[in-house]
């Protein structure tokens, strides 16, 4: 028993290695390209709103693994080459921006429009509301959904 853990313990730590790397690049990138769509789910125009419902819908209705493999078999066929791990990266920022587009748009759309009326009596930019009054208290809303869908990606 012995033997085969001190056999096998290099192998587990260089996949828990990539693992956390893999991870810690999709978590990332999908919470800037979800924190993106989120918002232009809610405050984009009309064509903008609906290329971002399209995608959040189609993707989140997709299994991962389809998704991976139409990056790492399909793809190619037009001339886009991956590797496994770039494919793996692409598919999993694509599906965590997805699922993150919609934190995010729940979380905002989720502070009372008193608020944002308030900001607006006061005088503040579009910009300035989010930024000082909207986004303070949504963060507080994504966190735990934002978190669950880092340990699914991590895990799955």
């Amino acid at each position: 028993m012995l033997h085969d853990l001190s056999f096998a313990l290099p192998q587990l730590l260089r996949g828990l290695g990539v693992t956390l790397e893999i991870g810690a690049i999709v978590i990332l990138a999908g919470s800037l390209a979800g924190f993106v769509v989120g918002l232009s789910l809610l405050y984009g125009g009309f064509v903008v709103r609906l290329a971002a419902r399209v995608y959040v819908d189609t993707v989140r209705g997709l299994p991962v693994l389809v998704l991976i493999f139409a990056i790492y078999f399909a793809l190619p066929a037009f001339g886009l080459r991956f590797s496994a791990f770039q494919a793996g990266v692409t598919a999993l920022s694509i599906f965590a921006a997805a699922h993150i587009a919609e934190i995010v748009r729940g979380g905002v759309d989720s502070i009372p429009g008193a608020q944002v009326d308030a900001a607006k009596a006061v005088g503040l930019t579009f910009w300035q509301r989010l930024r000082l009054v909207i986004l303070p208290q949504a963060v507080r809303r994504m966190v735990p959904p934002w978190v669950n869908v880092a340990v699914e990606i991590v895990k799955g």
